[in-house]
């Protein structure tokens, strides 16, 4: 619980929230404040999905519906 008040206190802090795939993401951390009942603003800070914002920088071929992935 702790760590999720440092991280709460963080994200009120930011402008932004920078992820790798926000949307799991998003839901992963959501769920833990739900679990805990803690309320967070998480939801209502704007985010930059870099795993979306790279399909079209990288021009990978559209061989699958995927996106590129951190290795």
């Amino acid at each position: 619980m702790m760590i999720l008040n440092l991280f709460n206190k963080g994200v009120s802090e930011v402008d932004y929230i920078i992820a790798h795939n926000y949307s799991f993401d998003s839901k992963i951390v959501m769920g833990e404040f739900r679990r805990m009942s803690i309320m967070t603003i998480f939801e209502q800070v704007p985010f930059f999905d870099t795993m979306k914002a790279s399909t079209n920088y990288l021009k990978l071929p559209k061989t699958t519906n995927k996106y590129p992935c951190l290795l």
